[in-house]
């Protein structure tokens, strides 16, 4: 990065602010992080494992916290499937009309299972989710356009798009790409957008390329040589990708055709996505530290990247804890990482992140005029 970009960029950043943090009762991160989402009136909804002293855990706290005062509105302890270690969680979603959470686990023992926002109670579950051993990769993309439940899974056949109905519970529409598929090796995450019913696949290192949800190319294409840490599809035929290697990387935006570069003296990785979709989260790194006593590498510092994808450019920047957890072993190794919820709120970009403790952090970043 040029002296005199780092210059223009350190000038640009808004400045942010840290409220006073949230403890979770009887959560413990290292087995298994939160998610969240937010409804009207910034609540904030939160939902997460609690483990005994054995490290098992056969119950789901789910919470609701007015994001203003931080305060515990309500609580609701909720019975799901024995699990025994660490555990990956893959997402909490609120429905289009505000009325209903949906929280899922998608590798066995996987289960889906609806909450009313009014009380937190249970709506109705299901333990059968619909996926075989040969469904890699395996998604919950929360809610669609008609409030269908939108589930994927990668397959050496193709990429499957499952829709499943939130009052029966049932499958009700399933597609397939056919032959286009996400490799097992590299990025092997899938990218999509239900509600414009597209995907973006690699199809080679350095190509990324979109596609139906039955295989048809749209033409859609981005090229870009680099090691790719993350891919988050945006709709309207627009991409933003994450590149590089320690100290050498690169935001990349893509849209219709067009592509615009941030060069970064970091690695970035895609780190929470915003309601806004002008804005999204990136933790970067620059080095493993060593820790010889343990045999290996391990990063133990990270910087937290507000980006706003015009440009692309950083309006914010935070140090901040990677947090994440595995499960498993090999192809069936699962992943989750503790993506921050952000929200924009009038003339403020707000932030809720996993901390090192038990906690969630609150940041408000006023934004420039």
């Amino acid at each position: 990065m040029r002296p005199t970009f780092l210059l223009v960029l350190v000038a640009a950043i808004c400045s942010g602010q840290t409220a006073q943090p949230v403890s979770l009762t009887n959560a413990d991160f290292a087995s298994s992080i939160p998610v969240m989402a937010m409804g009207s009136g910034e609540t904030l909804y939160v939902a997460y494992r609690s483990f005994n002293r054995m490290k098992r855990s056969d119950h789901l706290e789910v919470a609701a916290y007015d994001a203003k005062t931080r305060k515990e509105v309500q609580r609701r302890t909720i019975a799901v499937p024995s699990v025994h270690g660490p555990r990956v969680a893959d997402g909490l979603y609120l429905s289009n009309d505000g009325k209903m959470l949906a929280y899922a686990e998608t590798h066995e023992p996987g289960f889906v299972l609806l909450i009313s926002t009014k009380d937190l109670s249970e709506i109705r579950r299901s333990e059968h989710l619909p996926f075989a051993s040969e469904d890699r990769h395996r998604l919950f993309s929360g809610f669609d356009a008609k409030d269908s439940l939108a589930f994927a899974s990668n397959r050496p056949g193709g990429i499957r798009f499952i829709r499943i109905d939130t009052g029966t519970l049932k499958v009700v529409s399933e597609a397939n790409t056919g032959g286009p598929h996400q490799p097992d090796v590299g990025v092997g995450s899938i990218v999509w957008v239900p509600s414009e019913r597209v995907t973006w696949i690699a199809t080679s290192p350095d190509v990324w390329k979109q596609y139906t949800e039955d295989g048809q190319a749209t033409g859609q294409e981005l090229r870009h040589r680099g090691t790719t840490n993350g891919v988050l599809a945006l709709g309207n035929n627009e991409v933003l990708t994450f590149f590089g290697r320690w100290a050498d990387g690169e935001v990349v935006t893509y849209k219709d055709h067009r592509t615009e570069e941030l060069k970064l003296q970091c690695s970035p990785h895609l780190y929470g996505t915003s309601n806004d979709p002008a804005y999204a989260g990136a933790i970067c790194t620059t080095s493993p530290d060593r820790e010889p006593e343990r045999g290996g590498d391990k990063i133990l510092s990270s910087e937290f990247l507000l980006l706003q994808l015009s440009g692309p450019s950083i309006i914010w920047r935070q140090e901040m804890s990677f947090i994440n957890v595995a499960e498993g072993h090999g192809l069936d190794m699962w992943f989750q990482r503790g993506n921050p919820l952000i929200y924009r709120s009038g003339d403020q970009v707000r932030i809720v992140a996993p901390g090192k403790s038990p906690e969630l952090n609150f940041y408000e970043v006023a934004l420039s005029k």
